[in-house]
């Protein structure tokens, strides 16, 4: 909504002014304290309340500023602020993140990997580094379910999904704006997009060091403790598959649209209301981020995943964002992918009709695309 269509409507008496943080007071950060604590406690100490009301509690300590605000500062103004916090960090923010988490679950790593300290320590590592790329909640997919297959048959295993929470959740991604919501929260603010990279860099690699050799001797000793009938598959031959490679060309576009709107800034910039203006090269990211048919291209290939993993209900609900997805108008040899998908996961349920179905609208689009 423009800010002249607020101004005739009365909502507002006037445009919001600039309500900075470092003039307020310490006593305005405390629902954000509030927040973070019951992200820290509630599911440990309420579980149950906090499965069931996560999304309400939030929303309480958000309307335990918005509301005071609204009062202290006036409506315009706690409005304004309100609205540019969602649509130039948080919307950014959730978008890239999506992207990430998509392309990454498109990647998957498959194979009969044992859960020796090495291998371990190396599959820690590695996400540690990919989450500059992926980003911590896509390293974290791509990586949990190799490390679970890996130390299925181990007795002593709790430290190492400790010791990846520490790494790869939390210390990794702090080289890039991709890998953390702070780093990239700065970035969007004007923040150089190399500078943790220059900065950073040093410190990662010391404390990821200590911690990875720490790791290591700690998952050598518990090693030591495992069953004999364990340790003795360590040495048969491993193999190592990676399915879904092509959605690396979809991660380089991430990287590239989040990289390029750091370089690139030609000033412009567009209102989107309250006051609040976008510039024109995070309008072009976060265009790019969503785009439609690359999410399509991705949530087509994460369901031929599923299907050959025989995860066929997660199948069935990726493709049913597919479908949602997918517009009439779109070329002939996309909208094949839907269909390809359909009769793979067809195949997999046994559900000869359904296959036979969709192996005709494959073949029908086939013949509209030559």
């Amino acid at each position: 909504m423009s800010d002249e269509l607020l101004g005739a409507t009365g909502l507002l008496s006037a445009l919001p002014t600039s309500l900075e943080g470092g003039e307020i007071g310490l006593g305005w950060s405390l629902p954000f304290v509030g927040l973070l604590l019951s992200l820290a406690l509630l599911p440990l100490l309420a579980p149950r309340i906090w499965d069931r009301h996560f999304g309400k509690i939030a929303c309480a300590w958000a309307l335990a500023f918005a509301l005071p605000a609204a009062i202290s500062f006036g409506l315009a103004t706690a409005a304004g602020e309100v609205w540019h916090t969602l649509s130039l960090d948080f919307f950014p923010f959730i978008l890239m993140v999506f992207a990430l988490f998509v392309v990454a679950g498109g990647i998957r790593l498959t194979g009969n990997l044992i859960g020796a300290p090495a291998t371990n320590t190396a599959l820690i590592g590695f996400g540690t580094l990919s989450t500059n790329l992926v980003g911590t909640v896509g390293a974290s997919l791509l990586l949990i379910r190799p490390l679970l297959q890996a130390n299925k048959d181990r007795q002593h295993k709790v430290h190492v999904f400790v010791f990846f929470i520490f790494l790869v959740c939390n210390i990794g991604g702090t080289l890039t704006p991709l890998g953390n919501p702070p780093i990239f929260l700065g970035f969007l603010n004007g923040v150089d997009f190399f500078w943790t990279l220059e900065t950073m860099l040093g410190p990662t690699l010391f404390v990821s060091g200590i911690l990875l050799l720490l790791f290591y001797i700690i998952d050598r000793l518990a090693w030591n403790r495992e069953p004999a009938e364990v340790k003795g598959k360590k040495g048969a031959p491993r193999q190592v598959r990676i399915e879904g490679v092509h959605n690396v060309l979809y991660l380089a576009g991430v990287v590239a649209a989040v990289l390029v709107s750091g370089i690139w800034d030609s000033g412009e910039t567009i209102p989107v209301g309250l006051g609040s203006r976008m510039p024109v090269n995070g309008l072009a990211r976060d265009t790019a981020l969503q785009d439609a048919r690359l999410l399509f291209r991705v949530l087509c290939e994460w369901c031929l995943v599923l299907s050959r993993a025989s995860r066929l209900e997660e199948a069935a609900a990726a493709l049913d964002e597919v479908r949602a997805l997918e517009r009439p108008d779109w070329p002939a040899a996309l909208r094949n992918r839907r269909w390809h998908s359909e009769f793979r996961l067809a195949v997999w349920r046994s559900d000869g009709q359904a296959a036979l179905d969709a192996q005709q609208q494959v073949v029908h689009l086939t013949r509209t695309a030559g």
